[in-house]
C-alpha cells in the first residue's frame, strides 16, 4: 500500500507506463493510470497533460478539453498543451474557443522568443526557455534556438545545440555544421 504523496519518480514511472500501455493497444489501461495520477498528483502539469492527450486520441473531447485547462492552469508555459486544446476545440465544435486558446498560445510563444533573444535574461531562464522550445513543432522555435547558437554563455549554446540536434530537421542540421566549422575555424586561427 502506498503511503503519503506520490514521488517525482513515482510520477514519471506511471507516464511512462500509461504510454507503453497506449502503445500496447492497451488504452483503457493507460487511462486507468493516468486518471489515477491526476488524482494522486493534482498539480503536476505534465500528468494533466498527458491525460488531456490520452483523451483526446479516445474522443473524449469533454475530458480532454478538461485536463489540457488544467494543465495550462497549473503551467502557462507548457507550449504543446495549445495546439493540442486548439485541434480538440475544433473537434468539439468549438471553433471560436479553439481560435482564442491559439491566440494564447502566440502571446507565451512570443514571450519566451523574445526571453531567449534578450540579452538581459538569466542564463537559467534561456536554458528552461530552450527546454520548451524544444518540445514544438513551430519554425519559430526553430529559429531561436539556431540564433541561441550565438549565445554569449556557453550553457545556452550547449543547450541549444542540444534541442537542435534531437530535432534533427534539415534547417536545424545545417545550423549546427555552420556554428561547428566557426567554431573549429575560431580554434584553428587561435592555435
Amino acid at each position: 500500500a502506498r503511503r503519503g504523496p506520490v514521488s517525482g519518480a513515482g510520477v514519471s514511472a506511471g507516464l511512462a507506463a500509461a504510454e507503453i500501455l497506449e502503445i500496447d493497444d492497451r488504452a483503457p489501461e493507460a487511462g486507468e493510470v493516468l486518471d489515477r495520477l491526476a488524482k494522486d498528483a493534482p498539480t503536476l502539469a505534465e500528468v494533466h497533460f498527458a491525460l488531456g492527450r490520452h483523451r483526446g486520441g479516445e474522443r473524449d473531447t469533454a475530458g480532454a478539453i478538461e485536463a489540457l485547462e488544467r494543465a495550462l492552469v497549473l503551467q502557462p508555459d507548457l507550449l504543446p498543451a495549445y495546439p493540442l486544446l486548439g485541434a480538440v476545440r475544433v473537434q468539439a465544435g468549438q471553433a471560436e474557443a479553439a481560435a482564442r486558446v491559439m491566440a494564447r498560445y502566440e502571446v507565451r510563444l512570443d514571450l519566451l522568443l523574445s526571453a531567449l533573444r534578450n540579452a538581459n535574461t538569466v542564463g537559467s531562464r534561456k536554458l528552461a526557455v530552450i527546454d520548451l522550445l524544444a518540445l514544438l513543432d513551430d519554425e519559430r522555435a526553430t529559429g531561436a534556438l539556431i540564433d541561441a547558437l550565438g549565445d554569449s554563455a556557453p550553457a545556452v549554446r550547449m543547450a541549444a545545440a542540444g534541442a537542435l540536434a534531437d530535432e534533427a530537421s534539415a534547417e536545424a542540421l545545417m545550423a549546427l555544421s555552420k556554428t561547428a566549422l566557426a567554431e573549429t575555424d575560431g580554434v584553428a586561427r587561435a592555435v
